[in-house]
């Protein structure tokens, strides 16, 4: 009977820890899309302050300041 219990335990502790692992590899893959997505906006936002910048330098230029 113990036999069985200690069987049925190490089956339980081998599906968890392969759950975990699976759950490790997911949040892995989330930081990276995070990351990526964070690279992206600050690429945008370079892109943003550059046009901006550009824009007020025309304006300047036609206005005469």
């Amino acid at each position: 009977m113990a036999d069985q219990s200690d069987r049925d335990l190490l089956i339980t502790l081998v599906k968890d820890v392969a759950e975990v692992k699976t759950e490790v590899r997911a949040y892995r893959a989330l930081e990276r899309d995070v990351r990526d997505l964070q690279k992206k906006m600050w690429l945008f936002m370079g892109f943003a302050g550059a046009i901006g910048g550009t824009i007020v330098s025309i304006i300047q230029t036609a206005i005469g300041v």
